[in-house]
């Protein structure tokens, strides 16, 4: 992490000065991350600047000690981590160079372009610190109320070297060493029920199932424009699911182990795929599937009109409304027909769409008073039902 604050810095460095110096300094090698030579030792031959880490702790003006939910990218796996904390990096600044007025002026463009940056802007970032962007590496220049900076004569002096005129840096940095365990999301649906039109109540009576999704997925066209309204059916068994205007289907509580979905539109190619269904409890083992339709060709069209001409079953619609014998309706009430369940709304009506066959009754489940059959009479029920 430090090797990527080091070349954060150094990148902005080198960039804004070489315009503000007019070319003096304008090469990689001129801004170096370390020590500057002594008298001893030669000089460069161009002006260089020199960064030095002296002091290196944890910003706790800035700690947060919270946790955050992390997605991964498919968003199938979500993991919970502390949020990353700051490091103050310190470093001495100076400047090296044949002349000393050379040095000045190398040192005072430097601490020009640290003051009127208050932080790294994001195309300098390397590594870790990316994903912060411009909230990566905040900079403070030039404080000598900073305590790090306190004191820089007996910093020279611990490293041996003769005191220099230096800019004092503090980058305060992102910083996340914290491990995200990633675990799979579970595709378990919890449905919450409320009985009675008034949705917004808090002391509305409430009743929590669980639904086990064994399959599910999203169905499109070529062009990947959902298809609504489609078809899904499990080959050999009796369990059928239409999809919505997203074009997202689910089948639930099939036996564990794989089956083959159909699917058919009108106007459409039928369309065959298999799927697994997990065992009871790894439901986070299900994987969503993507299915794509074509258009029919034209003797699949021909051979769908001849099935209609000569009688070929057609699929129901079922609508009805239920309301409570005081004439509320019976909101967020589930309903069955065969193994199709559908919930009322806030008005009480409920919808089945593309049922198989003409139903001859529907059960109504209330919340605290059990099930309750209804005869289904020219394809709707309006029914009265007990007071709750």
């Amino acid at each position: 992490m430090l090797q990527e604050v080091d070349q954060s810095v150094k990148n902005f460095l080198l960039d804004e000065l070489r315009l503000s110096t007019d070319g003096l300094i304008k090469d990689e090698s001129q801004i170096v991350i370390g020590l500057p030579p002594t008298k001893d030792e030669n000089a460069p031959a161009s002006p260089t600047i020199y960064l030095f880490l002296h002091d290196l702790h944890e910003n706790l003006a800035q700690r947060d000690q919270s946790f955050e939910i992390r997605r991964n990218e498919n968003e199938m796996e979500v993991g919970k981590s502390r949020r990353p904390t700051r490091l103050n990096v310190s470093y001495l600044l100076t400047a090296s160079a044949n002349d000393v007025s050379m040095e000045h002026r190398v040192l005072g463009e430097a601490l020009g372009v640290l003051m009127r940056n208050g932080f790294i802007p994001t195309k300098y970032l390397v590594g870790s610190l990316v994903p912060f962007g411009d909230a990566a590496v905040s900079i403070s220049a030039a404080q000598r109320d900073h305590w790090a900076h306190e004191d820089a004569p007996k910093v020279w002096q611990a490293i041996g070297h003769p005191l220099k005129p230096y800019v004092g840096i503090v980058a305060s940095a992102m910083f996340d060493p914290f491990e995200t365990k990633m675990v799979r999301l579970v595709r378990e649906a919890l449905i919450a029920l409320g009985q009675g039109s008034e949705v917004d109540r808090a002391d509305r009576q409430m009743t929590v199932r669980s639904v086990r999704v064994s399959a599910a997925g999203v169905i499109t066209d070529s062009e990947g424009n959902p298809i609504p309204d489609a078809i899904v059916s499990v080959k050999d068994r009796t369990e059928t699911a239409v999809t919505d205007e997203q074009g997202v289907f689910f089948i639930k509580n099939l036996p564990s182990g794989p089956h083959k979905l159909v699917v058919s539109k009108k106007g459409m190619a039928p369309v065959e795929m298999e799927v697994i269904a997990p065992v009871r409890g790894l439901a986070n083992e299900m994987n969503p599937v993507a299915i794509q339709m074509k258009p029919a060709t034209d003797e699949q069209r021909a051979a769908e009109s001849k099935a209609e001409f000569i009688g070929q079953p057609k699929v129901i619609t079922l609508v009805g409304t239920l309301r409570y014998e005081d004439g509320r309706p019976a909101s967020f009430v589930p309903v069955s027909v065969g193994d199709r369940t559908a919930v009322t709304d806030e008005q009480g009506v409920y919808r089945f769409s593309h049922l198989p066959h003409n139903p001859k009754q529907l059960i109504a489940e209330i919340p605290g008073k059990g099930e309750i059959t209804m005869p289904v009479k020219a394809g709707a029920v309006t029914a009265e039902l007990p007071k709750k």
